[in-house]
């Protein structure tokens, strides 16, 4: 890169779109679905794997320095939210994980009216995970979509993917190892809870008896 073009590339992170007048490259917004969120967030696989055996090779969405600055300044006044659409995908799933453990829990005790309730429940969130993940697959380049993303359970620090499918989330939710750590979790909690409701009575007492003492001494100096 020449230096002229290195200077460049300095105002247009610095500056944005708005440079110099520039009306031409103001047609295309950091917004457009056509601009790389990922490169926005200064975190697109593309860039960071260029090079390397994953390389995944140029990214087909527009990569624009002046274009993350328009979106580093805005979102000083304004949140996005690009970085939590994927997130929004695995909270989706793990709602549908726990609902069909749940509705085959009631199947198995006979409460079917109840199971087909909590099923219509699980269609509902299928329609919203489906409109999550379109929200997902537009703030990301096409061809690392499909890569499985990976985070871990919060409960059994198991390795949750953002495409498991229904059968592996119910698995994952009703298996022995999830709800095991539930279980200690919520012992845990319980045992936290009287920790601290006997301290709590301690010092209740502890503060009566010093009330009692203070008395004591105040009416010993009134008959004095």
């Amino acid at each position: 890169m020449s230096a002229q073009a290195q200077m460049r590339a300095m105002l247009d992170q610095l500056m944005g779109t708005s440079r110099d007048g520039d009306s031409t490259r103001q047609r295309i917004k950091f917004s457009d679905e056509r601009v790389c969120k990922s490169h926005l967030l200064n975190c697109c696989p593309h860039d960071i794997l260029s090079g390397t055996r994953m390389d995944l090779g140029e990214c087909l969405k527009v990569h624009d320095l002046a274009l993350r600055a328009d979106y580093e300044i805005a979102s000083k006044q304004q949140d996005f939210f690009f970085e939590l659409d994927a997130e929004k995908v695995h909270e989706l799933n793990e709602e549908i994980g726990k609902l069909l453990a749940k509705a085959e829990q009631l199947g198995a005790e006979g409460n079917v009216e109840e199971s087909q309730k909590v099923m219509d429940e699980v269609e509902k969130t299928r329609i919203r995970k489906r409109e999550a993940e379109e929200i997902y697959r537009s703030s990301m380049p096409a061809s690392s979509f499909q890569q499985q993303k990976l985070r871990v359970c919060e409960v059994c620090s198991a390795y949750l993917g953002l495409h498991d499918n229904d059968r592996r989330l119910a698995d994952h939710f009703g298996g022995k190892l999830h709800l095991g750590f539930i279980e200690i979790r919520e012992k845990l909690d319980e045992l936290k809870r009287i920790v601290a409701e006997k301290q709590e009575k301690r010092n209740q007492d502890r503060l009566k008896r010093r009330e009692e003492r203070d008395r004591e001494e105040r009416d010993k100096l009134k008959r004095r």
